[in-house]
């Protein structure tokens, strides 16, 4: 009998689902966050919830697929908020951040960490954006804001790290459980 779960084509069309799936989680996250008045305290601060997804990512993805999740993610949650002044901000920080923590991922493997991962991704995400920032208006007086949001990045980090860490095996349980999967056997 035909079994369907080795077809490359079901495979294909079930990582595409399940990086829509992702891409949505992430958003909702994103806009969830916008409602959260953290910023008041330090401008331009987030708790990066949608990182939550891409840290789970990280270990089940390659660098590519991760990639074009965060031109997606990026590019409509900007078009959702509206904030298409900070859009290239988020990309290049993004993009950055996402290279150091699989860089990260892949060079030490089981040796790090995620919350090592989670808290150096952070730091680098604010770092990023801060030197975009230097860059865009033309100012080396925002590198005194480096400090400030790598304090900051320490704690974002490791509060997403822990919520990936207390719910990884839960989620990938219900990733890999496939109810339909008596049905093509």
């Amino acid at each position: 009998m035909l079994n369907v779960y080795r077809d490359t084509d079901y495979i294909k069309i079930r990582k595409i689902v399940n990086m829509a799936l992702f891409i949505s989680i992430s958003i909702v996250l994103s806009v969830l966050e916008s409602f959260i008045p953290i910023s008041v305290a330090i401008p331009g601060v987030k708790l990066g919830l949608a990182n939550i997804v891409l840290l789970m990512m990280i270990y089940h993805y390659s660098f590519k697929d991760l990639l074009v999740f965060q031109f997606i993610r990026i590019t409509i949650t900007s078009f959702i908020l509206g904030l298409f002044s900070v859009y290239l901000f988020s990309m290049f920080a993004g993009i950055i951040s996402l290279s150091v923590m699989y860089g990260l991922h892949k060079l030490f493997g089981k040796h790090i960490k995620i919350y090592s991962i989670s808290i150096i991704g952070a730091i680098t995400h604010n770092i990023s954006q801060i030197i975009f920032a230097m860059f865009y208006v033309q100012s080396l007086t925002l590198i005194l804001y480096i400090p400030i949001l790598s304090i900051v990045g320490v704690f974002t980090g490791f509060a997403i790290a822990w919520i990936v860490d207390n719910k990884l095996d839960t989620i990938q349980r219900k990733l890999n459980d496939d109810s339909i999967k008596e049905l093509f056997s």
